[in-house]
């Protein structure tokens, strides 16, 4: 009896919660709830609905705040923790820039100027193992250097005795002639040697190294130093270089990668062809020399290039290739050899020069 005006009518409404009808009552909306209670008196209860929305506003808003403060926070704990990271591996970003600018002939000096922290303990390190690496490849430099100048002088004194014995008049057609021939190839093969390793052992820079040089010329003058390993074989030879195309290299080194190329071709090839073909594809120069014989494994492909590497037919020590790749390495140059390691199908080696001239 005691409920507000709008809400007396409702006075004998069933238990239960009532919508009703969102009444006007001092401009807000209702919701009604009535309960009987075991007395038998009547429970009313009314509900302001404008709170509840009001509240659930309150909340939405408040949602959106603690989104957009979470969102703050990650993004500033992103920047301080970038900032950190950075301001941590700094030093380690300086050493290593100082490290690539360092360069190859000068001892390192990496720890100077650095605080007494882990980097310059690190720095200190790198500093030790550089020098202990410059020390041996210094060692070995300087060994196949001497080693080479003190080889040129037997060299030069059996050449200058071959042609002295070659100038006798009874050797040119005698007994020795055979034998003087193998030992004057012999010779010219140990001074191209001499001329490679030294080529090798040098650090000085090979921008200017070299004149241009004819790459017909140069294939020319190694088959005709190597073609008596051909002698006696059923073998085909097809050459086809132009002597107008250029390579800038220095004198003999050249002629060392194309013979050593050539002398394997020659040596391997039981029958069958060989051909050496040269000239300008598009923006670079290249050189093929392609062989039917026993070929190379594709196992073996990329081991072949190495120091003492040795194939089952091998006479040699496994130098030859490896001295070529070397000078290959050593000048720009690119050689590739392809082969299916089918006897009969043979080995194509290639070497690759930029266009200089």
């Amino acid at each position: 009896s005691a409920l507000p005006g709008p809400l007396a009518p409702y006075a004998s409404a069933p238990d239960g919660v009532h919508e009703v009808g969102f009444v006007p009552l001092d401009d807000h909306e209702l919701f009604f709830l009535v309960h009987t209670l075991e007395s038998g008196e009547r429970l009313y209860f009314y509900l302001d609905a404008d709170s509840v929305e009001v509240l659930g506003g309150s909340l939405g808003r408040l949602g959106q705040v603690l989104l957009v403060c979470a969102v703050l926070v990650t993004l500033i704990g992103a920047l301080l923790g970038r900032s950190t990271a950075h301001r941590a591996v700094e030093p380690v970003l300086r050493l290593a820039s100082k490290v690539r600018r360092q360069p190859a002939a000068h001892p390192l000096q990496l720890s100077r100027g650095l605080p007494d922290d882990e980097v310059r303990i690190l720095a200190e390190a790198i500093e030790a193992s550089a020098e202990r690496s410059q020390a041996y490849l210094e060692r070995e430099r300087r060994f196949t250097r001497d080693a080479s100048h003190e080889l040129r002088t037997p060299v030069t004194v059996i050449r200058g005795a071959l042609e002295l014995l070659e100038a006798l008049p009874a050797t040119g057609t005698g007994s020795l002639g055979q034998p003087l021939e193998r030992i004057r190839r012999a010779n010219e093969d140990m001074a191209q040697l001499i001329e490679a390793f030294l080529w090798l052992s040098r650090e000085e820079a090979l921008a200017d190294a070299g004149t241009p040089r004819s790459l017909g010329e140069e294939a020319q003058q190694a088959v005709a130093r190597y073609r008596h390993l051909l002698e006696d074989k059923p073998v085909e030879l097809e050459i086809e270089v132009a002597e107008s195309t250029h390579v800038v290299a220095p004198r003999g080194v050249l002629g060392i990668v194309l013979g050593n190329l050539i002398a394997n071709a020659f040596q391997y090839t039981r029958q069958g062809r060989v051909e050496i073909r040269g000239g300008r594809v598009g923006e670079q120069i290249e050189l093929s020399v392609c062989d039917t014989g026993p070929g190379i494994s594709p196992d073996r492909l990329h081991s072949v290039v190495e120091a003492h590497h040795q194939g089952r037919d091998s006479q040699g020590f496994g130098l030859g290739l490896a001295i070529t790749h070397g000078l290959c390495e050593r000048f720009g140059w690119r050689l590739t050899l392809d082969s299916e390691g089918r006897d009969g199908e043979g080995t194509c080696a290639r070497v690759i020069f930029p266009v200089d001239v």
